[in-house]
């Protein structure tokens, strides 16, 4: 058995940095920062590279003829899939392989973000264990918080904010609702669903602080009457269809209304629901919400928490044409 370290290249020299494992393993993914750059992880973890390589696999950021970069994934010298929606800079593309710190890991995350104040993040989950299967995609309606293991059965949730809910009752973007998205793996659909429903806990940890915010404004004193042109009005009415929105994100659409109809007049309370439910009628991470729990109720509330499969079925991935050779690409550099 031979240990295999991280290889970083840096101005074009190769630099081996002993791997921070220390037990002796077969092979272990080389990371490759792109010239000029150290190996670094964000405040999430994920990393700023130029590729990663696995035994099989690798995933390399390249950017095309019209200046935008992309990530490519390959396995077993055929292309699987790529990545785009990454702009015009090489670092709003970035991995994580999870686990973090163990040289198999069982999935490679891929972050994007196509720029903007405030814009949207592409995030897709694959499977390195089942055929690099993309078992979550997530585009435009999201923003990125963390990933974390909320569970404990050894995979990540992946946690976030939606986008579906912006300038919503004439306030805007940044006062607008952004419910949290807790997505988890399910084994019975075989991919990450959003199971707002199984983390109250946890999203009720920011929920409610939108909530005791609006019940110590001295508009909630009395019945809550919203005037969108007053600014006292416009931060309280921020803070009660943020918590209401949440709430029905977590499937308990009773509470969110019966707190309305509780705290607001008729009419303000008719306008804020109506506005929220024309927002879930086209919501997908609602309505999934919504089928995970009819799946729960039809198994006698029963979800399986399994982990992903660990069995590598055979490769399916097409063939393709070699990438144009001025192109950027990471140098081949394997550890000893």
């Amino acid at each position: 058995m031979k240990t295999r370290g991280i290889i970083l290249l840096v101005a074009a020299m190769a630099v081996y940095v002993p791997s921070a494992w220390a037990a002796p393993q077969e092979y272990k993914p080389e990371i490759i920062s792109a010239p000029g750059e150290s190996t670094t992880a964000d405040a999430m973890g994920f990393l700023n590279v130029r590729a990663i390589r696995g035994e099989e696999w690798s995933i390399t950021r390249m950017k095309n003829p019209d200046g935008l970069w992309f990530a490519r994934l390959e396995a077993r010298g055929a292309l699987v899939t790529e990545f785009a929606d990454c702009g015009n800079r090489e670092d709003w593309i970035r991995f994580m392989l999870w686990p973090i710190d163990d040289p198999d890991p069982r999935l490679l995350l891929v972050l994007r973000y196509a720029g903007g104040v405030s814009g949207p993040d592409a995030l897709d989950v694959v499977s390195l264990k089942e055929n690099y299967r993309t078992v979550l995609k997530l585009t435009n309606d999201f923003n990125l918080t963390k990933v974390e293991d909320l569970n404990g059965d050894g995979l990540p949730e992946v946690i976030g904010k939606s986008r579906l809910y912006g300038n919503m009752l004439d306030l805007t973007r940044a006062m607008s609702p952004a419910p949290m998205l807790v997505f988890s793996y399910r084994e019975d659909a075989k991919q990450y669903l959003c199971q707002n429903q199984k983390f109250r806990e946890k999203i009720s940890e920011s929920a409610n602080l939108r909530k005791r915010s609006f019940e110590q404004s001295p508009l909630a004193k009395h019945k809550f009457s919203y005037e969108k042109w007053n600014e006292a009005s416009r931060s309280a009415c921020a803070d009660l269809s943020a918590w209401v929105a949440d709430t029905c994100l977590m499937g308990d659409e009773a509470s969110a209304w019966a707190y309305l109809e509780q705290y607001a007049t008729p009419e303000t309370a008719s306008a804020i629901r109506a506005a929220i439910e024309e927002r879930l009628e086209t919501d997908p991470f609602y309505k999934a919400v919504k089928r995970t729990q009819a799946r729960d109720r039809g198994n006698g509330g029963q979800s399986s928490g399994s982990a992903i499969p660990s069995q590598t079925h055979t490769s399916h991935a097409r063939h393709t044409t070699p990438m144009p050779a001025d192109w950027v690409q990471a140098s081949r550099i394997r550890g000893g």
